[in-house]
Order: structure tokens, then sequence, then C-alpha cells
């Protein structure tokens, strides 16, 4: 067997190690060699490598332009006091001291909960029958990959549906208070449209290349028809989207409805799984500060990883071991596991690779380390509760240090020396994060929503099959780890006709595509409340009370609510 050599760590970076509110990913990316963490999709993001600037999240307390200029970084400033910052990584220590800091991270990967699409030549209109209330004097805001915004469904007499549209991606205007960007106001959205056959029009830059957005927002708008549409595209700088640019999305949607004072509907169709599932990440913190600041509801994609095997479940028993396994297939550069537990910070947790190496054991107790192993970089983080969150966490990164990472399977054995049950939660990166397959030998389908889905102030929906009136067998699954019952609805998610950016109409599965029935279903009783005078406090948790004390069975499911299907599937008649 190769022997296993224990990389050093820079020891700027050392202190970090005893530092209880800074993200596991921020540390695993500090101290992991530059060449090994651009070989990870996770501990690279929001990293400008020619720079070397990196984009962090941050919740701050004081008057943060102080620390901006004697740090000499740029931020923009979020509701609530977060912050996103481009700061210089040989800054990064230094500002962990200043003691206003409250919680600091890096941002994180997010794909979208796109499973499955299929060409279809009939055109439907994704109309419910006779809707007396339509989303007048409402805005949805669809934060997804953009928008066609020359399709009929946008238009009507000849003039969009949509208010506004934020391209993070283009050069030019952004958004007072934005960094980047170009912002498309209705006027020059109409006057795009209006042009649209001159041969002389350079259409907008504003565009959707994958149709994701698209057909969310045409779902979405065709329940609520009387709608005005906010978009915002979502950044995809290094061919990614990131949880930095999606908070400052929903910070600008929000203060849309604060300043113009329009109930909001916010559709998201994106996860992950960095985080304890339990939605105390700093995105879903940042989520349920700020729905709390205008009368909207958001509504969240549980995702599509119930039946990808990127979650496993173990009790150790007082003084036992117990083992798990997770098998990696070809053509894989890096993969991460996270490691969560409510208790017991000396549970013992030892790597062992597919040669039969062995890596560890590990504690809370131990630094961050690296180790280098068959041509493969192996860095380890553990931290300890922090004030954002009561459990132990541990992030472990295998990289490859040439090409493709080992095959075959990768054993992880705990062992619990104390006389406490301790109860291990693990998930690997979403489907789709991964350039090969890896999953878990024997998973747990329970606790694979994906996050934001488990924030507490969200409409988490699932998906269902609307043609058997079964639940879908890839809808991300209950509840969180604080028990709490998610997803909260289930809407059409199989099967779902809608168009693309090039005005071709396809059938749609995932849970991307249940989201915008809800988020519909939101805006119409947004008019009715707050619009039409009925219930002015009818948003937020008492808007969500209302979808699920009116949700209807599902075929071959008794008791509510459920792990599957929550409170079960949407029904508003």
């Amino acid at each position: 067997m190769d022997a296993i050599k224990k990389l050093n760590i820079i020891d700027e970076y050392d202190e970090i190690d005893v530092i209880d509110n800074v993200g596991l990913s921020l540390q695993a990316a500090l101290i992991v060699d530059e060449a090994i963490r651009k070989k990870n999709k996770e501990l690279n993001a929001g990293i400008d490598d020619k720079t070397n600037t990196w984009e962090l999240i941050i919740r701050y307390i004081g008057e943060i332009s102080i620390v901006a200029q004697e740090l000499l970084f740029e931020y923009v400033e979020l509701l609530g006091g977060f912050y996103i910052i481009w700061i210089n990584e040989k800054d990064i220590y230094s500002l962990l001291k200043y003691k206003g800091i409250l919680y600091i991270d890096k941002t994180s990967i997010l794909q979208l909960q796109e499973y499955d699409r299929r060409l279809c030549n009939n055109v439907c209109t994704l109309n419910n029958g006779q809707i007396k209330r339509n989303g007048k004097g409402v805005y949805i805001a669809v934060i997804d990959s953009g928008i066609d915004i020359y399709n009929k469904i946008f238009i009507n007499n000849s003039k969009t549906k949509i208010y506004k549209i934020w391209d993070q991606d283009v050069d030019g205007i952004p958004p007072s208070g934005y960094r980047f960007g170009t912002l498309y106001n209705e006027n020059e959205i109409n006057e795009y449209i209006g042009k649209q056959n001159d041969a002389s029009n350079e259409k907008i830059n504003s565009f959707d290349p994958s149709g994701h957005g698209t057909a969310v927002a045409a779902i979405a708008i065709s329940c609520a028809y009387e709608s005005k549409l906010v978009i915002v595209k979502l950044s995809r700088k290094q061919e990614i989207n990131t949880t930095a640019s999606l908070m400052m999305a929903i910070d600008y949607c929000i203060r849309i409805s604060i300043i113009e004072n329009v109930p909001m509907a916010i559709n998201l169709s994106y996860g992950n799984n960095y985080g304890d599932h339990a939605g105390n990440t700093v995105l879903e913190k940042y989520i349920d500060t700020v729905s709390e600041f205008a009368k909207c509801g958001i509504a969240v994609g549980s995702g599509n990883d119930a039946n990808t095997s990127k979650h496993n479940i173990i009790t150790v028993n007082p003084y036992a071991t117990e083992r798990t396994s997770i098998i990696v297939g070809e053509n894989n550069y890096s993969f991460n596991i996270q490691i969560w537990r409510r208790n017991n910070p000396l549970i013992k947790f030892t790597l062992i690779m597919p040669n039969g190496n062995k890596i560890g054991p590990f504690t809370t107790l131990n630094k961050n380390e690296n180790y280098y192993e068959n041509d493969m970089v192996i860095t380890v983080v553990a931290n300890n509760p922090t004030p954002y969150n009561f459990r132990f966490g541990m992030f472990v990164s295998i990289v490859s240090a040439k090409e493709y990472l080992q095959e075959g399977v990768y054993e992880i054995i705990f062992e619990n020396p104390t006389s406490v049950e301790t109860i291990i939660n693990m998930w690997l990166p979403v489907e789709g994060e991964l350039s090969g397959n890896v999953q878990f030998e024997t998973p747990n389908l329970d606790n694979t929503l994906t996050i934001p889905s488990t924030a507490n102030n969200v409409i988490t929906v699932g998906a269902y099959n609307y043609r058997t009136n079964t639940y879908a067998t890839f809808s991300g699954r209950g509840y969180t780890l604080d028990n709490i019952v998610k997803p909260d609805i289930v809407a059409p998610g199989v099967d779902v006709l809608s168009v693309d950016q090039n005005g071709i109409y396809n059938y749609y599965t995932g849970t991307s595509f249940a989201t915008p029935y809800v988020t519909g279903e939101i805006a119409r009783l947004l008019e009715y409340g707050i619009v039409q005078g009925n219930d002015y406090f009818l948003y937020g948790e008492r808007l969500k009370s209302v979808i699920i004390n009116n949700a209807k069975p599902l075929y071959g499911i008794i008791n509510y609510p459920d792990k599957k299907v929550g409170w079960g599937a949407l029904c508003l008649n």
C-alpha cells in the first residue's frame, strides 16, 4: 500500500480551526492547495483566480464601510445586516478578527431542479378553468436562468407582462445598490418587442440559454395571468450559479415589494446539499429574515434527489462502531461529504480508501487537516456548533491531484467511545454537480430535501404525477433534521407542459416545474387578501396555512402530514 502523507497547513490559517462562526466550506477552501481547490467546484465557487478575490457572505454589526476601507474590499449591503463582499484571500484572516462579524461563509454552488425534458408538439393552455382571481396587482418574481421576452405567453395586447429584468451577467447599468449586471424596465422591454420584426433591430441582450427560466415563468404566469413578472437571470460566472448571486436576487425582489408596497410571490427552483438540512445555512437564515420584511410568499422546490442515493443516516450505539460506504464511479475529479450530528464531539471518524489505506481517526477536536494518498488530496474540516447552528459539522473534500479519482468503494467508520447514542446524517453533492456517479451504497431516502427548501419561512414544494395522482419518486423527501414538516405541499411535476426559449412546447419533469404552480396560487391569494381587501394579513405563514389546509390527498397515502408529500396536493378550488 502507498504511504499516506500528511500535508502541512498554512500557518496563517491555523487559528481558523477554533473560530466557530466560519462556514465549513470556507475553512476547507482556505487550507487546501490552490491547484487542488480549483478542481473542486464547491471549494472554488465564487473565487476569481486571476485577482485572487473571494466572494463571501457575512453578517456584520456596525459600519461596514470602515472595514471595507481598511481591508480594501467591495460589498453589496443586503437587508437584515447581511453583506456580499469581494475580498482578497490574504485579507480574509484579518476580516475574521473584527468584533462586528457575526458569521462568515463562502458562496456555494446551486443546481436547477430540472429532472427531465421531452419534446412534445402539442400546445395546451396552462390555465385551470374559470379563475376569479388572476394575480392582478401582484408581482411574481422568478429567479432563474432568464426569460424569452418575445414569447406570446408573456405579452398582452402587444405589451409585455414583464415589469423588470435584472440580468446579472450582462455588463451595463445594474439596479441601484448592486455592483453588476443590467436592469431592463418595462418600457425598454416593450420597445424591443415592438421592433422584433425589424431586421435592423438588435434584440435585447437578456436571454435564456437553457429555457428553464422561460418554462418556469410560463407556468407561474398562466396560473396568475394578470400578475406582472419580475425576472432575475442569475449570474453564471465560472459556469455555475452561487448562493451569493441568489441572495442578491432575493434582496432585489424584496426591496421592490417594500418600496412599491406591492405584494409579491417569489419562485426559487435552485438547491444544494451544503448544510445540515434544518434551515441553518446562511442562505436560509437570510431568506427567513427578509421574508418578514414584505408582504410576500416564497415557494422553493424540494429538489430531485430522493432517489439519487446522496443521503445516508446511521445510528452509532454507545461504545460501538458503524460503517457506511460510498461508491465512486469513473470520470470523477472530486466530491465532498457533509457529516452532521446533534451531539457527541468525541465520536471518531475514519476514512478507508479503495486500496485499503486508512485516514484518521478524526473528531471535532482535531485541527483541520490535509492528506495526500494515491494521487488524491483529502481535506477534513471539523467545527463545533456555531451561533447559528447547534450541530457538529464535518466537511470532507476528496480531490484528484492528477486526472480522475480512484474508482471503487470509500468506506467511513464511526466509532463511539461514549455512553451517548449518536445519530449521524451524511450528504453528497446533489445530482448534476458531479462529473460522474457518486452515491451511498445503502442510502436513506428521507431527509433528501435540498437547501434552501428546508428554510422555515418558505413554502416547500414537492412533485406528484397528476395523471396517476401519485407521489413522484424523485421528489425530495422530509422531514428536516429538526422534524419540521417539509415538503409543505406537492404540485404537478411530471410531464408538465410548458414552453422553452425557442417557443417550442415541451413536457418537463422536476420540482422546478411543480414550484411555479404554487407560486401562481400564492399570487392569486395575495390578490384576494391584500389587493382586494379581503384579508390584509394573508401573507407569510398565514398564507402557507391556507395552502396546506386546502391540500387534497394523494393515492396510496393515508396519514398526513407525510414525509413524501407533506400535507398533500395543491388544491385551492
